[in-house]
């Protein structure tokens, strides 16, 4: 009978070591598998994260890129230089510059009559300044780029047409036309020059009288949107070249009248 005892004791506590180790095998191998899918998830969210932030750097570059283009003034090109009250809305040639979305330059070849404008309603000022109307005028020229250099000596001139805003003329009185930093400029308003100099400025028909660096008044730039100005550019060639013609009269009334006074010595 003890034999039978033990012999059942022994089976019993068997068969408890084997549910023991069985049990532990079965939590290995879930511990596996869940760690397994766990990475898995892990991996597959960093690689969305990078595809998320290649999409928003490919659109943030996009945006950029659309820009639009503004107007730049080359050598012997004339454009309408100019800065509203506050030197906001401004431009000077350059395409970096607000009002140089809607600007409209004119190259110089020779004598004739030109037009430059400068439109702050224009859809790409507009989109850039988020403004459509200009207040206030602190300067406004015409401008030659490089001017000094290309038409020297004072022997080229502009003379003032029409000026619009807003298709609408308006009255100006004399303007003249001096150097300035390399360029051929005449002013139309400048309110920092108050009084016409004397020295080193010319007009087309070399009078001075009554020139002005402010041939409109300031109230004229109150509030517009557009400005259009129209010009003639002359030069002295005309004259220089009915100087050289009257000179060759000359010297061939020279030549006839000795071959005259030879032709008597003979005689």
């Amino acid at each position: 009978m003890k034999k039978k005892l033990t012999i059942l004791l022994a089976i019993a506590m068997m068969s408890t070591m084997m549910t023991a180790c069985g049990g532990n095998d079965t939590t290995d191998d879930t511990d596996t598998t869940t760690t397994t899918t766990t990475a898995s998830e892990e991996t597959t969210e960093e690689e969305t994260t990078e595809e998320e932030t290649e999409a928003e750097a490919e659109e943030t570059t996009a945006q950029v890129l659309v820009l639009p283009e503004g107007t730049v003034a080359e050598d012997g090109d004339a454009y309408l230089a100019y800065g509203d009250s506050q030197w906001w809305l401004q431009y000077g040639g350059n395409d970096m510059e607000p009002l140089s979305y809607g600007a409209v330059v004119a190259h110089i070849d020779g004598d004739g009559t030109y037009t430059v404008s400068l439109d702050a309603s224009n859809a790409d000022a507009v989109e850039m300044n988020g403004l459509d109307v200009i207040n206030g005028c602190s300067f406004c020229a015409i401008v030659i780029q490089n001017g000094e250099e290309l038409f020297p000596d004072q022997a080229t001139s502009i003379t003032i047409d029409s000026i619009k805003l807003d298709d609408v003329e308006v009255e100006f009185t004399k303007n003249y036309c001096n150097y300035e930093d390399g360029n051929l400029r005449t002013n139309i308003f400048n309110s920092y020059v108050t009084e016409a100099p004397t020295e080193d400025v010319w007009t087309a028909d070399g009078d001075l009288t009554d020139i002005s660096a402010q041939i409109v008044p300031a109230s004229t730039f109150d509030s517009f949107s557009k400005i259009e100005v129209t010009f003639t550019i002359s030069s002295s060639s005309t004259d220089n070249g009915d100087a050289d013609s009257d000179s060759a009269d000359a010297d061939s009334d020279s030549v006839e009248e000795s071959a005259t006074d030879e032709e008597s010595d003979v005689e």
